[in-house]
């Protein structure tokens, strides 16, 4: 059966583009974390001298 072999190749091709759009999500979501909680502390060093 054609149909078949063609969305089995469909899924596969889907799940792959799936896998790598949520890999590049999370390595960017983690990076902003990262810089926020890096910034956090940078701003939590300076706030008792504007205090």
């Amino acid at each position: 059966m054609p149909g078949v072999a063609e969305s089995r190749n469909d899924f596969t091709k889907f799940s792959t583009i799936s896998q790598w759009f949520q890999t590049l999500i999370h390595s960017a979501l983690m990076q902003r974390q990262f810089s926020l909680n890096k910034f956090r502390r940078n701003y939590v060093k300076v706030l008792p001298v504007l205090a």
